[in-house]
Order: structure tokens, then C-alpha cells, then sequence
């Protein structure tokens, strides 16, 4: 009797050096594969042509791994969760003669294909950010940060201190030299201040503290993932345009942990779908992130989410990259988690490379409006349904955090080349899931609701009409008026240094709770009904200077102001104004007088045909004006701008007068027991007349196509009369062609 047993196979564990060796090259290229069901560790340094992971490669030591591609369908590991990697690791993704456009994504990428497990764990002591705790002053060698840093952060590491002016170039990268508890020095010299104190504020909400502080963070690393330098053009510098650096992608059925890891001169300018992080249709993924990592002089974008839900982004750091940074791409992400994160430095890209209409500085293509959404932005945020909290946006040459949000996204129909398919998603009506104590400056627009691609400019007309060869299916922008059905509350925005606007609003009903504004051209400005609450606005903080008074002069050519009459009305309770103008104040620049005097209340015009509301404001010190009508300057404006104006005060705090209403004073209009009211010498109402509690107001605006026509009206005045006789009131019913 003899008895055959089956034994089952043993996985083989092999070094990448040995699997090197065994593989036959083909005219002196190695194509490697870890194949199903082994672990290969890598023992060191490697050059291949593609590598295919359909078993498991795991990083040991110190290493550089050279691919023209890596495909993982297995898993690819460099340290663990609780026992992170703390070697030097990198991932080198070389150039080749694939097609960048071609839709296998393998030219220079990284790709993580379904049942695939990427798995980066590298130190993570030099992640997050913090801010300077000293100001510094151009030629400084040191800075002082808010945090010892010297366990954490070595000689040689790279950082960058963000600008703390208006100016987004007046950013800094430099390299360690040495360290000394809480003070860094560098081996180059600052060539710019920057802010590094903060101011305290008592309110009526309790105290308030406006930080201006410069952002300085470490942008290295200890596991790299970057293009390799010696093969091929990467940058304008050896192409013009070329931009072709390396990716990451995750497709459907992968799985990604990325954690303190750097990515440094990735993504593929003008090419769809080739960004520095990626999920790609990657549907729900719980219990994926990519954290405390840094990407860097990015050619397209920093991390992108798309049609994707459930990841999280936390606690990364972006500078310097073309095109939107923190990318939702089409609409339908929902319950995905932005935390912490700090972009700096959103530039457009070159002309030639262009995706989105929403990354062109040409307004006429795109549809921009400048104190509205302006290209490009740190964070393109295209659903309200996430949870986006305690991320900073800093030097964009255009918005900061820009909610686009479009009225339905729909399946893109590949046989009339539409979006015309199934709904996915309504971002323009849906609730906010959570939109908290984000801060947005030195940028044009800092937190904007507003703008978004068109379903289809007007019937019949082709929506894709941009002409993007990049990009066929891109579309126009046109204004968005965020409408969701349940009123979201939006706390503890921050905005301050941002050239245009801190806040720009348009859409149904939202409250602003706890805000912190200062230094902008506008701090808030608001289309439509909306609410702030507890909040401050600071007219010039401590970090304005004349400098700041001759940059705004060139590049802001308007009045500062707090907050925006406007598409009203607001209402504004328990909102302190602070530090605006004393007195009119003027500066010589370029042979001309300008006035820069600062105001807290501005009326520009629109169709503010609603009375706004004040509760509970104070201001301190006393302004020149507590509020402007900018008008009066010789700016003709629209007409509502001096008809329909006004500001009613609940509790007399804005007026003196409980229940009064500031009415535009215009040769147009007449009221009775209205008066000019100056306190203390100051002219607080610029434009404007207090009048008695039960003045009412009302505007007729009546548009006729037909001169013929008979438009009838009744106008009351104070004293009852009425401009048409009762017998001739049945012409009310006569309504005419108009």
C-alpha cells in the first residue's frame, strides 16, 4: 500500500536583485513581474522598464526604484500603521515612448488596478504645518516657529513660508541649515517679511483673535514618489510645455493608504485624467486616505477626487501646482472628508494645456467674474455634500475655496457626446454637510459660492463651447444661485489679505457664524438674502502698512470696505467693526491722490430692493463713515443703487434711533422727518439720511416693449395723498402689452 500526498505550494520570498537577475531583457530592458502568490523584497536599488505587481513587493531598506511604469494588482508596501518606514525610499517613474493620452494611463504612472493595495507609511514627523510666532524681516537668516520643531525637522529638509501680504509671490522655499528648539535656520536669506504676531479683539461674541501669520511647512519627505530627472523632458526648461511628470492612480477595487509621502514634480499638464493623487471612479472607498503627505511643483492639480466617495484627505501640504489643487472633479463626490490641509501657491496653467474653462485666466473664454470666481483655486469643491473643515488656502492667483456647484450632473451620453444621461447628483440643491473653520487669504476671492459649467448655454446651442482641444467635453461658466433646502450655517470662516473679496455669497439663505475678516478689498459680499452672526471685521489690522496702501492702489482700484450692499438683503446681529478709518485718509501714488479711506459699510448697487437688517453692531473705534455710498463720487452706477438702499435699525445701535431706517439721500427722492445725522464730527452716513421708524419704502420698476403701452401706478408719500385719483383706479386692471 502506498499512500501520495498532495502538499499545497509554498509562496516563494524572493529579493527584487535575484528576480532582476532571472528575468530576460529584451534589447537590455528588464519588464519584471511579481507574480501571484509570492513576496519580493526590494534589498536595493533597481532599474527596470515596467513593473508588474501581481504578488506583493515590499520596501526594507534604503532604495530607488526606476520604472517606466508600475501596475499594482497585488500590493506594493513600504512600512506599516504602526510601525512606519524610516528609510530613504524612491519611487522613480521614467520617461518612455508611451502615449501620455493614451487611456491605459501608463506612460510615467503609478496605477492601482482592482483587488491592487497600495500601502505608504513613511515618518511622519515632519508633517502638517505651523506658523511663525515672530515677525521676520527681509535678509533674516532664521525664523521663529510656534512649535519646537527640532525633533522633528532635519538640516537639509526643505520648507516654505506661505505670504502674509497681498502679494501671493512673496512666498519663500528654503533649505535647513540648522535647528535650535523653536528657531530655523536656513542657508539663504529671506527675501521678503513675513507676519508673525497676532492680534486680540474684544467682541460682543468674547474675544477674537485674528492670526495673519505666515504658514511654514516641510515639504520633505522620507518615501518620494517623482518623475526621474535623467530620462527625458519633464519641464518647460527642457521642452516648452512639455510638463510631463508622473502619477498616482487609483481605479475601482483598489485600495490606497498613502501617509507621509512626497510627491514632487508629478501630474501631466493638459493631459485628462494624469494628476500628482488620483482616485479614479473609485466608487465608495471607507478606510482609504492619503494624509500628512506633501506634493509639490505639481504640473496639474494636487490630489484629486473623482466620482469617488468616503475618502479622506487630511492633513496635507500643497504648494505650488497649476490648475485647481484639491479636485472634486464632476459633481456626484459626496461624504468624502478635506481636513487640515494647506495649499499655497494655485498658479494658472500655460494656455496650451488648459482642462477646464475654470482654470482660464481668460476671462472671455471662461466666464469669470474677478470679485466673484476668478481662476484658478486651492480647493475645487463641486458638491456641498462633504465635509470640508480647518484647511488653509493661501496665494492663489484666484480664489481660495471656490464651491461650484452646477444645477444636475448627468452620465455623459457617448452617442450624442452630451451630458444628457441619468441625474447623478444635485450639487446646486443639496445640503452642506459640513463647511467650518477654513481660511482663505492672499488671494483674489477667498471663499466663493458661485460659477459653475453650464448644462447648455441656450437650446439648440452646442454646451461644450469652448473649443478645448484638450478637453471636448468642457464647458462654459455661468453664475450658480446655491439653493439648498435646508439653510446651511457656515462657522468660523476665516478671511484676511484676499485682493478682491474675503467672502463672496450668491444664493438662498445662509448664516455666517463667527467669522473673522480682515485687510480684504471686500470682506464680505452678498448676493441675496443671507445672515452673519458674531463676527468681526477688521478694516486695517497691524499687518498693513504703506506698502499695502500702493499695492491695493494698482491692483484693487475701489474703496475698502467690511461688508457689501448689494443683491441684499443682509442681516447682521452681535458683528463688531474694528480698526476702519479714523478720518479720510489719502496717499500719493504714481502722481495721483487716491483715498484709501477704509469703511465698514459699502453700497455699490444691484437689486437690493429688500431693507437689510442691523442687530447689535458696535464699532470701535469710531469711524469716519460707518457706512458709504459710493456713488456720490461720480460713479453713475445702477439706479436701484439710489432708490433702493437701506439698512433698518432693530435696536438703534447702528443709528441711535430704534427701528430707524437709512434711506439714500438723492435729488430723485424726498422723505418726511428724514435728517443728516453727524456724530461727533464725523460723517457716519455718507449719502445717507436717518428716518423715523415708520418710513417705509418701496420700489416700481416697470420695463416696456411697447411705448404705447399704459403702465398705471399709485405712489404714496408720507402724508396719504396718492399720485392717482380713485376714479381712476380701475386702470390698475388694464395691464397692456409691457
Amino acid at each position: 500500500l502506498s499512500l501520495v500526498f498532495a502538499l499545497p505550494l509554498q509562496a516563494a520570498t524572493l529579493n527584487l536583485s535575484a528576480l532582476i537577475a532571472s528575468t530576460t531583457g529584451v534589447d537590455g530592458e528588464k519588464n519584471v513581474e511579481v507574480k501571484a502568490g509570492d513576496t519580493v523584497i526590494i534589498d536595493g536599488s533597481a532599474d527596470v522598464g515596467d513593473l508588474l505587481i501581481n504578488g506583493k513587493l515590499v520596501c526594507r531598506s534604503n532604495a530607488e526604484i526606476k520604472a517606466k511604469t508600475i501596475l499594482v494588482n497585488g500590493a506594493f508596501e513600504c512600512g506599516m500603521p504602526t510601525a512606519p518606514f524610516r528609510g530613504k525610499f524612491i519611487i522613480s517613474l521614467e520617461h518612455s515612448a508611451k502615449d501620455p493620452h493614451a487611456r491605459n494611463a501608463e506612460y510615467r504612472g503609478l496605477v492601482v488596478n482592482q483587488n491592487g493595495k497600495l500601502l505608504l507609511f513613511g515618518a511622519t514627523e515632519r508633517s502638517g504645518h505651523y506658523r511663525l510666532s515672530r515677525n521676520a524681516e527681509k535678509g533674516q537668516l532664521s525664523v521663529t516657529v510656534n512649535a519646537d520643531v527640532s525633533a522633528k525637522w532635519k538640516a537639509g529638509d526643505t520648507v516654505v513660508i506661505a505670504s502674509s501680504s497681498y502679494n501671493p509671490n512673496e512666498f519663500e522655499v528654503l533649505k535647513i541649515s540648522s535647528i535650535s528648539n523653536n528657531v530655523v535656520t536656513f542657508f539663504e536669506p529671506l527675501l521678503n517679511r513675513h507676519w508673525g504676531t497676532r492680534e486680540v479683539f474684544q467682541t460682543q461674541d468674547g474675544n477674537k483673535i485674528l492670526d495673519e501669520r505666515a504658514e511654514i511647512a516641510n515639504l520633505t519627505r522620507n518615501i518620494v514618489i517623482r518623475p526621474d530627472e535623467s530620462t527625458g523632458a519633464i519641464s518647460e526648461l527642457d521642452i516648452p510645455g512639455a510638463e510631463l511628470g508622473g502619477h498616482v492612480m487609483v481605479h475601482k477595487g483598489g485600495f490606497a493608504n498613502v501617509d507621509s509621502v512626497e510627491f514632487s514634480r508629478m501630474g501631466q499638464a493638459g493631459v485628462m485624467a494624469r494628476y500628482p493623487f488620483h482616485w479614479h471612479f473609485a466608487g465608495d472607498v471607507p478606510g482609504q486616505y492619503i494624509k500628512n503627505s506633501s506634493i509639490h511643483n505639481s504640473f496639474q492639480r494636487c490630489i484629486t477626487i473623482h466620482q469617488t466617495n468616503q475618502a479622506l484627505v487630511h492633513n496635507n501640504v500643497c504648494f505650488s501646482f497649476k490648475g485647481h489643487g484639491f479636485f472634486l472633479e464632476d459633481g456626484n463626490e459626496i461624504n468624502n472628508t478635506l481636513s487640515s490641509n494647506l495649499g499655497i501657491r494655485a498658479l494658472y496653467p500655460n494656455p496650451s494645456k488648459i482642462l477646464l474653462a475654470s482654470d482660464n485666466r481668460d476671462h472671455r473664454v471662461s466666464g469669470v467674474v474677478g470679485r466673484r470666481f476668478p481662476a484658478v483655486s486651492v480647493f475645487w469643491i463641486t458638491h456641498p455634500q462633504n465635509t470640508v473643515i480647518n484647511n488653509i488656502a493661501s496665494g492663489s492667483v484666484g480664489n481660495g475655496f471656490w464651491m461650484s456647484f452646477v444645477g444636475a450632473v448627468r452620465r455623459f451620453n457617448h452617442q450624442t457626446g452630451e451630458f444628457d444621461g441619468e441625474v447623478l447628483a444635485r450639487p446646486l440643491s443639496s445640503n452642506t454637510l459640513r463647511y467650518d473653520n477654513n481660511v482663505a487669504h492672499t488671494t483674489l476671492v477667498g471663499h466663493t459660492w458661485d460659477g459653475a459649467p453650464v448644462q447648455r448655454l441656450f437650446e439648440g446651442e452646442n454646451p461644450y463651447a469652448t473649443n478645448n482641444v484638450n478637453n471636448p467635453m468642457d464647458r462654459k461658466l455661468d453664475t450658480a444661485h446655491y439653493n439648498p433646502p435646508v439653510t446651511p450655517v457656515f462657522r468660523g470662516l476665516v478671511a484676511y489679505k484676499n485682493l478682491h473679496s474675503g467672502i463672496y455669497f450668491r444664493g438662498s439663505t445662509v448664516l455666517f457664524d463667527k467669522a473673522v475678516l480682515a485687510d480684504n478689498g471686500w470682506s464680505m459680499f452678498l448676493a441675496y438674502n443671507q445672515i452673519i452672526k458674531n463676527s468681526l471685521f477688521v478694516g486695517r489690522s497691524n499687518n498693513h502698512g504703506p506698502i499695502d496702501d500702493r499695492f491695493l492702489a494698482v491692483k484693487f482700484p475701489e474703496r475698502q470696505a467690511g461688508i457689501i450692499l448689494y443683491d441684499g438683503p443682509w442681516e447682521i446681529d452681535k458683528v463688531d467693526f474694528k480698526k476702519f478709518a479714523v478720518a479720510k485718509q489719502e496717499i500719493i501714488y504714481d502722481e495721483k491722490t487716491v483715498d484709501v479711506t477704509v469703511v465698514p459699510m459699502l453700497t455699490i448697487g444691484g437689486s437690493d430692493k429688500l431693507t437689510n437688517i442691523s442687530r447689535n453692531v458696535a464699532f470701535s473705534p469710531e469711524p469716519y463713515h460707518r457706512i458709504y455710498m459710493e456713488a456720490l463720487e461720480g460713479d453713475a452706477g445702477w439706479l436701484e443703487e439710489v432708490l433702493s438702499n437701506s439698512v433698518r435699525d432693530k435696536d438703534g445701535k447702528l443709528t441711535g434711533t430704534v427701528n430707524g431706517i437709512l434711506l439714500p439721500e438723492s435729488p430723485f427722492t424726498s422723505y418726511s422727518g428724514c435728517k443728516e445725522v453727524r456724530q461727533g464730527g464725523f460723517d457716519s452716513y455718507r449719502g445717507f439720511v436717518v428716518c423715523p421708524p415708520a418710513t417705509e419704502i418701496a420700489t416700481i420698476t416697470f420695463t416696456s416693449q411697447n411705448s404705447s403701452s399704459r403702465i398705471p401706478y399709485i405712489a404714496r408719500r408720507n402724508d396719504g395723498a396718492v399720485s392717482l385719483p380713485k376714479a381712476d383706479w380701475d386702470l390698475l386692471n388694464v395691464v397692456g402689452d409691457f
